[in-house]
């Protein structure tokens, strides 16, 4: 929940607690650290493996395609 009256306002108003939205910010999240993850070494390089690759564009269409990620202030 909210850390202050406001925070908790928009939540409920904005029903950002609703499951499709908690599953789509959990799948953003487990995207992102794969990508930071072991595939993170190829990221700035050329990958050879075709296949990673493949995968990789595929991560990134979807992270584009879903909410951004939120920075910290």
């Amino acid at each position: 929940m909210g850390k202050d009256t406001d925070a908790r306002y928009h939540i409920d108003i904005l029903d950002l607690n609703n499951p499709a939205l908690v599953h789509a910010r959990k799948e953003r999240s487990v995207f992102r650290s794969m990508l930071r993850g072991p595939l993170k070494l190829h990221r700035n390089k050329s990958v050879s493996d075709p296949q990673l690759a493949a995968v990789m564009g595929q991560i990134r269409e979807i992270l584009d395609y879903k909410i951004p990620e939120i920075p910290a202030p």
